[in-house]
């Protein structure tokens, strides 16, 4: 148990991540600190310096200031500080959520243990992911920033920087330009945790398709997800991630049709944002729940098995008996086996997740597109009259 603890221990999922490497090796790193430390370092100082260098006095009553711009205002002070800390809670969940399920072994075997924390080690941290990803999050920003500057002034546009390389009609302000690093890093980070996202689903069908790991599972578990439910655990803290994400999408919507009076599809990544978290979050969601799904079932039918055989066993009694005291007693027999087959059909889960879990999920989908949905009625609305 404690070998199996300790090479747990040494499942770091992000050890190809420098900057989340660098952050976690401070002795007091933990969630919340780093939540407290990137709104402190990061949201503080470009909020301060944004409002302060710009106002609607310098550049006319239509100026798009950092604080009406809410799709940046709102999201980099509220959202992304627990979108960071979050991050590092999920990361650390998941070695956790694999020691639990080796602990649930009948059978454990160390060396085949080693092997795979070894084999998810490399697919969590592949020698190619990182660098793919930073060259998508480049890549995508740039095409932001040349349809940035080719629209009209903000306070992100209102200088000179990258005008001539980039042959756009507006610059860069040096605190809009510090806001596309921001962007950038905070694109990267998202893509890295999406990434993770799949590798994690990947790697816990992994473990219950693995012969060797005959995990116990009781059908009859106080957790109601038959001592499972620790896999939705850390999907929750994913799903609720990818609510915060959600909303700042919703926030973007708003923020183009209600602030900038555009229209929501002027800004390409809009509908590709939109498109993508909509196929995205529930397949984060149900990928690693549906890896334990397939074990879970098999012992739900095994442990409804001898019910059934017994009531099989009363039926063919009745056609064998008469109709006497010993028949009346067979049939009171069978109505309880026949309702204890119910129940147990009822109650015992065959997904690692309850109620709860399923309201966040549609919390996830349905409550960050409302404020989308709603924009776009008005829009049409408007269009229409």
């Amino acid at each position: 148990m404690n070998s199996t603890m300790n090479q747990t221990a040494e499942l770091m999922i992000y050890k190809n991540e420098p900057l989340m490497c660098l952050i976690t090796r401070c002795r007091h790193s933990n969630p919340i600190s780093l939540g407290v430390a990137f709104f402190v370092i990061i949201s503080m100082p470009l909020t301060i310096w944004a409002v302060l260098s710009q106002t609607r006095e310098q550049y006319g009553e239509h100026f798009v200031t950092f604080l009406h711009n809410i799709s940046w205002s709102v999201s980099i002070i509220y959202l992304f500080p627990f979108i960071i800390a979050l991050t590092l809670k999920y990361y650390q969940a998941i070695p956790e959520l694999f020691q639990y399920l080796f602990a649930r072994l009948q059978n454990p075997d160390e060396e085949k243990q080693a092997r795979f924390f070894e084999e998810i080690g490399q697919k969590f941290n592949d020698k190619w992911s990182t660098g793919i990803i930073l060259f998508i999050s480049i890549t995508l920003n740039f095409v932001y920033f040349y349809q940035t500057l080719n629209d009209d002034m903000r306070w992100l546009s209102t200088g000179t920087i990258l005008q001539n390389l980039l042959h756009t009609k507006l610059g860069f302000s040096p605190v809009g330009f510090y806001a596309q690093i921001i962007q950038i890093f905070l694109i990267y980070w998202i893509l890295v945790l999406i990434w993770k996202g799949f590798v994690f689903a990947w790697a816990l069908h992994r473990f219950f398709k693995s012969e060797h790991h005959d995990i116990v599972i009781d059908p009859l578990h106080p957790d109601d997800c038959c001592g499972l439910k620790p896999i939705g655990n850390v999907a929750s803290i994913l799903n609720l991630i990818l609510f915060l994400i959600g909303f700042y999408l919703s926030l973007r919507v708003i923020d183009k049709i209600l602030f900038q009076n555009s229209h929501v599809f002027e800004d390409i990544g809009n509908p590709m944002m939109l498109g993508g978290y909509l196929i995205l979050a529930p397949l984060l969601f149900f990928l690693p729940l549906r890896a334990a799904h397939k074990k879970m079932l098999e012992v739900k039918q095994a442990f409804i098995l001898p019910v059934s055989k017994r009531c099989e066993q009363l039926f063919q009694e009745l056609g064998e008996i008469k109709l006497d005291k010993q028949s009346h007693e067979t049939i009171s027999s069978l109505e309880q086996m026949e309702k204890m087959c119910l129940k147990m059909e009822r109650i015992i889960p065959v997904w690692p997740f309850d109620f709860k879990n399923i309201l966040a999920f549609l919390g996830t989908i349905i409550v960050p597109l409302l404020p989308v949905i709603l924009p776009f009625l008005i829009q049409f609305l408007m269009g229409e009259s």
